[in-house]
């Protein structure tokens, strides 16, 4: 897996991914509370979109 691509609450970019295990991925940015859509990809190879969503503690 090479990168991440996030859209939502005023985002729409391709991030690079830091690490990754089968259930989780640490993305090199942070992002404000909403909801977004991640879709994985690994050249030629993408993911279906799934929801993200980050709340305030």
């Amino acid at each position: 897996m090479t990168t991440v691509r996030v859209t939502g609450n005023g985002v729409d970019e391709s991030v690079p991914i830091e690490s990754y295990t089968l259930r989780s991925l640490l993305l090199e940015y942070g992002y404000d509370p909403g909801e977004y859509q991640v879709t994985a990809a690994n050249g030629a190879h993408v993911s279906q979109p799934v929801v993200l969503t980050i709340s305030e503690f």
